[in-house]
């Protein structure tokens, strides 16, 4: 009997068809359509093959037969019957198994012999100990040993108790608590650690006191931290306050020392954001306190965008920069900017000409002091021409044909003179002489 695997398409062989008259005779031209060729699944009822192709004569009057998954879908006994005229009957029995058997007995599979019973007992697969004894009960009897590598533990272990020798691999996440690390830890940790004992003060140079952790902060007696990164020792980033916020009582809060070629703080903005900020106390104290000892600068600004100054200050409601000694060596455009300054303020004792001055408006009484000049023609300057405009409108003047005059104060002396014309479509007043 030929071994079929269930619900999967093959085809098979069938003849031989031998002609019916003399039993002997291949007959190579038969047409073997799909319901010619009969199937019966268990004993049942005759029916059609499922799959429509036409069987194909290979030799000797031997035909291949395509049967589909319909076909092979039901386990167990398959007779395939052909009674076609001209030529003597032919059927074939198969035997239609699962694929882990099929593939177990025709390839690489497995067959699969499940532990059911033993001496009549189901097994559930953990109850071994109930067959044999207490022997193997694992929770009375702790393995002894693993020697080879344990490929993976994909349900949770519920403790260890005994010491872990080394994990040399990596592991993925530890989601319970980790009662103690006495070793080194060389990688990062990215999680809050609660609590570390056991440091000693060893040097003020290292991590040698941590007083207690709220929450996800961690207070330092101590910390130095060297680092050859470009990015930098400390990365700090917080979405919703302070990246570090230090708080003395009695000393700096933060203090930063510079070598020979470094500034001790660097700051750098960003777009719209401040590099630095600095924020004064309520009553007297400062916000940024800069002193220079002997020689070095407390604050050196410098500005290098074509539109950005090297220091910023300003202040909404009060002084934005207090002096309270002597400016001592201020860069040479400062100092003449300030000279400058002080020169068109009349602050350096200077009085200052009124007409050194733009952008200025005079008050209603203001306009009664300003000086006006009788022209002796015609008015060069505003003065004058206040002056001339008064005269041509409320002074003497003569207008003929051909010649407009204005005089002085005393209606005699003429000032200015300006030819006029008239063709009767547009009269025309000359430039004053």
């Amino acid at each position: 009997m030929i071994f079929l695997k269930q619900s999967t398409a093959v085809t098979v062989m069938i003849g031989p068809f031998i002609d019916d008259t003399d039993g002997k005779t291949a007959e190579v031209a038969l047409t073997l359509a799909q319901a010619d060729i009969r199937i019966s699944k268990n004993a049942a009822n005759t029916i059609p093959k499922s799959e429509a192709t036409t069987c194909t004569h290979d030799e000797l009057g031997h035909y291949t037969c395509p049967l589909d998954t319909t076909d092979t879908n039901t386990l167990g006994h398959l007779r395939l019957m052909v009674h076609q005229a001209g030529s003597l009957p032919v059927w074939h029995d198969y035997l239609v198994v699962t694929a882990n058997i099929y593939d177990s007995l025709f390839s690489t599979d497995i067959l699969q012999a499940d532990l059911i019973q033993m001496g009549g007992v189901a097994q559930s697969g953990t109850d071994l100990k109930d067959f044999a004894d207490t022997g193997y009960d694992p929770v009375a009897h702790a393995v002894a040993a693993v020697s080879g590598a344990v490929g993976s533990v994909t349900g949770a272990v519920g403790s260890v108790t005994g010491a872990v020798g080394s994990v040399t691999g990596a592991v993925g996440s530890v989601t319970g608590a980790v009662g103690s690390v006495t070793g080194n830890v060389g990688g990062n940790v990215i999680g809050s650690v609660g609590t570390l004992t056991g440091l000693t003060a060893a040097s003020a140079g290292k991590l040698d006191d941590i007083l207690d952790g709220t929450g996800a902060v961690l207070y330092l007696s101590q910390l130095s931290i060297q680092s050859a990164a470009a990015g930098g020792a400390i990365d700090i980033d917080n979405s919703a306050g302070p990246g570090v916020s230090s708080v003395s009582t009695s000393t700096y809060g933060i203090y930063a020392k510079g070598n020979a070629a470094y500034a001790g703080l660097y700051a750098e903005g960003g777009v719209t954001g401040h590099g630095a900020y600095f924020k004064g106390g309520s009553t007297s104290g400062n916000g940024l306190y800069a002193y220079a000892p002997t020689s070095g600068s407390g604050i050196s600004a410098l500005g290098t965008g074509a539109a950005t100054g090297g220091l910023y200050m300003a202040n909404s409601s009060g002084w934005a920069f207090v002096c309270a000694g002597a400016l001592g060596d201020v860069d040479a455009d400062i100092a003449d900017n300030v000279s400058l300054i002080l020169a068109d303020t009349g602050t350096d004792g200077v009085v200052v000409a009124a007409a050194s001055k733009t952008g200025y408006a005079l008050s209603a009484t203001g306009l009664d002091t300003v000086a006006t000049t009788a022209p002796a023609g015609v008015a060069s300057n505003f003065r004058e021409m206040l002056v001339q405009v008064w005269r041509r409108l409320f002074k003497k003047s003569t207008l003929t044909a051909t010649q407009l005059k204005t005089y002085a104060d005393n209606g005699t002396d003429v000032l200015t003179t300006q030819a006029v014309s008239d063709d009767a479509t547009t009269q025309t007043q000359g430039a004053s002489a």
